[in-house]
């Protein structure tokens, strides 16, 4: 039996491992999942450093981190924000390892630092060209607009058939959903026992 699962083990030892056989596989010849700028790595500069670094008339510092081009500008320190390959003499993971940054709200994860690092190493690659130009404030990405609150209103089809009960749309919505899943309604008493 696995020590992971032995008495004493824990599961919680599981992420370890699965960390640990990441970093082995380079060694072995296979290749790590390819991180995405658009899907995995804007939304952690999202959630930690947008706010304060391109979302505002003026980005402190000189630094916009909402599209990746922007990465490329050399700092006011005359440092460089990002080396493609290089995540140890990317600015951006020195200050964030440091913990200088981000100077408002929450600290990021680890985890997040880690996705960040790996993307680095693989290049610091977009999926797809990069607008132009970009006014001041936040960025829509189409990552966003495949969200469901960004998608168009649309009615849907009221489900034709049986209605056991009432005669809205609402009603044989509910009673062809309710079907599939195998639910029913209590039959209602109209006498006291």
């Amino acid at each position: 039996m696995s020590a992971l699962f032995r008495a004493g083990g824990g599961i919680s030892q599981i992420p370890l491992g699965l960390i640990v056989l990441g970093w082995g596989s380079t060694a072995w010849g296979l290749q790590a999942a390819e991180i995405s700028f658009e899907k995995e790595v804007r939304p952690i500069l999202k959630a930690h450093c947008t706010h304060c670094h391109g979302e505002e008339d003026k980005p402190e510092g000189g630094v916009d981190l909402r599209l990746r081009r922007f990465m490329d500008a050399p700092l006011e320190s005359g440092g460089t924000l990002l080396v493609p390959g290089h995540g140890d003499r990317s600015e951006l993971v020195q200050i964030i390892r440091r913990g200088e940054m981000p100077k408002k709200g929450k600290k990021m994860s680890d985890a997040e630092l880690a996705v960040l690092e790996q993307w680095i190493a693989q290049g610091a690659r977009t999926s797809r060209p990069e607008p132009q130009h970009l006014p001041p404030g936040a960025v829509i990405s189409e990552e966003d607009r495949a969200y469901w609150a960004f998608q168009p209103v649309h009615r849907p089809a009221v489900p034709i058939g049986e209605q056991p009960m009432g005669h809205t749309p609402v009603d044989a919505s509910w009673a062809s959903g309710s079907k599939q899943r195998g639910w029913t309604l209590p039959r209602r008493q109209t006498a006291l026992p």
